[in-house]
């Protein structure tokens, strides 16, 4: 399936400047807001075979976020070139919540473990005004593993019986995730931060990231380990679902 690039129709590109009273054009507003690690998507899970889920690592290496507001939105210059706010979207995965233009971003690349970095800024979002609907970004990689995009660690439990395991993930190159919910309305006066969240739990459809994985059959020695070049169907759901829209969300907690 082909996505094209989204583009801005002449009326939007008039609207990049407000004028002011004197004609003369002027900057919309623009909110700083930080992007924290939200690791509150990850607790008191249970997969449709009953394990209990309990990550000890939860790592991922986004590039730069980009948030969009739904329909046609009225659009002001972030500084930036438009064609600097245009995301190709050869490599991405349709979400629920995708479409609309992007008018806020959190630049650079990142690293986050939701297990251990509860609270922990990621950077500062620069957002223009709006109601947004989801948000993009694109899979890199860790800094101290170059061949993966995400490392998920922990113990599976079932009926007192546990096993550890552990998923390795390397993204395709350029591989872009799209539709990431992420519903708020953003105003010229709001403060607060943006919680960046991995949730086990697809809070649209209810399926569990690990739904499928018989950890017990599949551990030896109680362990069950799946490096980046595993050929296996079970370690290719777990995979699929990871590099998808399903479990990630961002929210405004506004102060």
């Amino acid at each position: 399936m082909s996505y094209g690039k989204r583009s801005f129709s002449l009326p939007m590109l008039a609207a990049l400047l407000l004028l002011g009273g004197c004609g003369e054009p002027e900057e919309a507003p623009r909110v700083d807001l930080g992007v924290v690690v939200d690791g509150q998507g990850l607790t008191g899970t249970t997969t449709d075979l009953g394990y209990t889920i309990e990550l000890r690592e939860a790592r991922l290496a986004p590039g730069e976020l980009h948030f969009t507001v739904a329909g046609d939105a009225h659009m002001a210059s972030l500084g930036r070139r438009v064609g600097d706010l245009l995301i190709p979207l050869a490599h991405a995965h349709p979400g629920h919540f995708e479409g609309g233009e992007v008018t806020g971003e959190l630049e650079g690349s990142h690293e986050v473990d939701w297990a251990s970095e509860q609270g922990r800024e990621m950077g500062r979002a620069t957002l223009l005004p709006g109601d947004y609907r989801s948000a993009d970004f694109t899979f890199h990689r860790l800094a101290d593993a170059p061949h993966l995009s995400a490392r998920l660690a922990g113990t599976a439990t079932r009926q007192g019986q546990s096993v550890d395991f552990t998923f390795e993930i390397a993204a395709p190159p350029g591989r872009r995730l799209t539709g990431a919910p992420f519903e708020a309305t953003v105003r010229a006066e709001t403060r607060g931060e943006l919680g960046f969240r991995l949730t086990l739990v697809d809070p649209s459809e209810g399926d569990h990231l690990f739904d499928g994985v018989d950890f017990e059959a599949l551990a030896t020695d109680a362990t069950l380990s799946f490096s980046a070049d595993t050929d296996d169907d079970t370690y290719f759901s777990v995979r699929r679902r990871l590099l998808s829209h399903d479990h990630y969300e961002l929210h405004l907690e506004d102060h």
